[in-house]
């Protein structure tokens, strides 16, 4: 159970975000934060239609986005948790699109029992650090309107920004470090 703010480690995810990210805008640090505490367990609904869904993703990447040079893990949450998996090493014959997929679910099938109350609290925690760090962020107080409504209303869960989709063509799943382990993926990528 996530419990302690380790102000170190988001410290160093916010750096990390703004090396490989330059153009990340508030809302998108939100929903890496949010990610990883929460996880894949808010995407998925039916599972035939997210391995469609997966599916048409990678056959839709355009050559640039199949071949970009990012990490193909990277960690989202302070705690070690949460893991996105970049899905162009797929295409690079690296993983198994089998594999991932079943890691995905896995994942998602694992229970968080974090308060909303509580995420907002680390949120508020983490807003005040990105603010010390990029004071560019201050541009975008709509951004934080829409995460406060959000949380008023029950539904934190976000989209990248358009920015961020349009610069950085996202193509990845969330997962839990344990299940990769479990799974072929983590031995591949190791």
């Amino acid at each position: 159970m996530i419990t302690l703010f380790d102000e170190e480690k988001v410290l160093r995810l916010i750096q990390h975000e703004m090396t490989l990210r330059p153009n990340t805008e508030l809302i998108d640090y939100y929903k890496m934060f949010f990610q990883g505490i929460y996880g894949p367990a808010h995407l998925i609904e039916d599972i035939d239609s997210a391995r469609k869904y997966m599916q048409r993703e990678l056959d839709n990447m355009s050559l640039e986005e199949r071949t970009r040079e990012v990490p193909f893990v990277e960690d989202i949450g302070w705690h070690g948790t949460y893991c996105r998996i970049n899905l162009h090493a797929i295409h690079q014959g690296l993983l198994n699109f089998d594999d991932v997929f079943d890691a995905f679910i896995a994942s998602a099938r694992v229970e968080v029992t974090i308060p909303l109350a509580q995420w907002r609290n680390m949120w508020t925690e983490i807003y005040d650090l990105l603010l010390l760090v990029n004071k560019g962020l201050e541009i975008h107080q709509d951004q934080m309107g829409e995460i406060e409504q959000g949380f008023m209303l029950g539904e934190p869960v976000f989209h990248h920004s358009q920015r961020y989709r349009d610069l950085y063509h996202p193509h990845y799943r969330v997962m839990d470090k344990q299940q990769l382990g479990k799974n072929k993926v983590h031995k591949e990528l190791s």
